[in-house]
């Protein structure tokens, strides 16, 4: 990366991103899609319970991504000056943070559920939709975290096109999985017999 043009770094390291990022948009789109599809008329109240609970999620891909690109910070600048053991201890820290703060968000996510809901706007009709989705959202959340912050850090080392394979495989992992999770969280709240 020290040697080649910038021009073509650029497009090298931007391109992946792009996908990548693109894709992760693509994430709540398909929750929204199988929402509809397995509530059905109910949809509605499910889908508001994706929209209470999406700001709630995205704090801690807040938290991941201010790990994730403080942590490529300090590991670019590391490795362009040749500093091996100041890059290894920023991704150990970024680890070690990335791990501690996605279960203590988790827990106490998982602990304050209702009450997180009731902050963000959850009402007594869209509560049980809401909470259905968000704990499992919250059970992943050590993970998630883990992974996005990880992901900056696999760019900050040259290689953009292992975090964009990365984050496909993350939302095509998602689209399998979206039916087998969300048609069980339907039916616990509705009773709704099967996915249409």
């Amino acid at each position: 990366m020290g040697t080649e043009k910038v021009s073509k770094l650029l497009f090298r390291l931007s391109a992946p991103s792009i996908i990548g990022m693109l894709v992760y948009a693509f994430y709540n789109v398909v929750d929204t899609i199988f929402i509809g599809r397995a509530l059905g008329e109910e949809s509605v109240s499910g889908i508001g319970g994706l929209v209470i609970a999406f700001p709630i999620h995205m704090l801690a891909m807040g938290i991941a991504i201010g790990l994730g690109i403080g942590g490529s910070s300090i590991v670019s600048r590391a490795l362009g000056s040749k500093e091996l053991h100041k890059a290894e201890k920023a991704l150990g820290t970024v680890f070690f943070l990335g791990i501690f703060l996605g279960f203590a968000y988790s827990f106490t996510g998982l602990f304050f559920l209702e009450s997180l809901l009731k902050i963000f706007g959850a009402t007594p009709g869209i509560m049980p939709y809401a909470r259905a989705y968000l704990e499992i959202i919250m059970a992943g959340s050590a993970v998630f975290t883990l992974g996005i912050a990880t992901e900056d850090l696999v760019r900050a080392e040259g290689n953009a096109r292992y975090a964009m394979f990365g984050m496909i495989f993350g939302a095509g992992l998602n689209i399998i999985l979206d039916p087998i999770f969300i048609t069980t969280g339907a039916q616990r709240v509705t009773n709704t017999p099967s996915f249409r």
